[in-house]
């Protein structure tokens, strides 16, 4: 959620151009499968906001997962398990608090620009 939180923070403040290449094609053709390789859309382009917008609605799964995991305290675990759901490996681990907290960050930067 920490990339995702930063990559929109980058868009909806710099409203930078999504350049559309064929490392991240398959990426943004989950939210739009009209985009094309070559593509570039601009902050202008209705579209551009759309991917922005469906890229944030994207986002609040993972801020849900967290919250749906985390301990009676905020802890936090280092893994979930992909086919239980269910929390392992090392807990309160430092990086999954700043992981967090520099997402918090980025995702409220961004929601405010949205």
């Amino acid at each position: 959620s920490h990339v995702i939180a930063r990559a929109l923070q980058y868009y909806t403040s710099t409203q930078s151009p999504i350049w559309i290449n064929h490392v991240n094609l398959p990426f943004w053709s989950q939210f739009d499968s009209k985009v094309h390789l070559g593509e570039v859309l601009t902050h202008h382009d209705k579209r551009w906001r759309r991917l922005i917008s469906e890229l944030a609605q994207w986002s609040e799964g993972f801020w849900q997962v967290v919250q749906k995991y985390q301990g009676v305290n905020g802890q936090l675990d280092e893994q979930i398990n992909r086919d239980t759901g269910l929390p392992q490996g090392a807990k309160n681990l430092t990086w999954s608090y700043a992981a967090f907290y520099l997402a918090s960050l980025d995702r409220a930067d961004a929601c405010s620009s949205i």
